[in-house]
């Protein structure tokens, strides 16, 4: 900003003795008196004159220039800080919304997953031998879509309505016995 106030002062203390020399040299091709010696050296002073000026002015355009991209960079700035000002207003509007919901039902929910999946291992422990240990749910999958009831004979469960050993049931044990 200092530059800038310094340029604009130069370019005033410039422009009135270029003012001057101009308007000698307008009155010497006015009247015609190109040629005599003192026109020459007042033609070169009022180059140099234009010179300094030009100088100063480029310099003061160059520094607006340099001004217009810092304001335009501080401009986007804060633009992106108003952006995220408004952004974490809404999340922290959210975030409110968010401590006010209610969890028994997810409570609830897990609860039930967790005794589904404790009632899973617990057949699977009673019902299938140390092979099938590791099995999920994928695998055992089709033995607990049977239908009817088992009892317990001596050592072994079977299903009165287990189907023959050609059948689904047999099949479905094969893959499990052989994987």
């Amino acid at each position: 900003m200092e530059e800038a106030h310094h340029l604009q002062e130069l370019l005033q203390v410039y422009e009135p003795p270029r003012q001057a020399l101009r308007v000698q040299l307008h009155a010497c091709e006015s009247t015609g008196s190109i040629q005599e010696p003192a026109y020459f050296p007042v033609k070169a002073r009022a180059g140099a004159a234009d010179w300094q000026l030009r100088r100063c002015q480029a310099k003061l355009d160059k520094t607006a220039r340099r001004r217009q991209r810092q304001m335009d960079t501080c401009e986007g700035y804060s633009r992106d800080l108003r952006q995220i000002l408004r952004q974490q207003a809404v999340l922290q509007a959210q975030a409110r919304a968010m401590f006010e919901l209610d969890h028994a039902k997810d409570q609830i929910m897990t609860l039930f997953q967790l005794g589904l999946a404790t009632l899973g291992m617990w057949g699977r422990a009673e019902y299938f031998g140390k092979s099938y240990d590791l099995c999920g749910w994928q695998r055992l999958w089709p033995f607990f879509k049977w239908g009817g009831g088992s009892r317990r004979r001596r050592t072994r469960y079977s299903s009165p309505s287990a189907p023959s050993t050609t059948g689904h049931w047999y099949a479905t044990w094969q893959r499990g016995v052989v994987k």
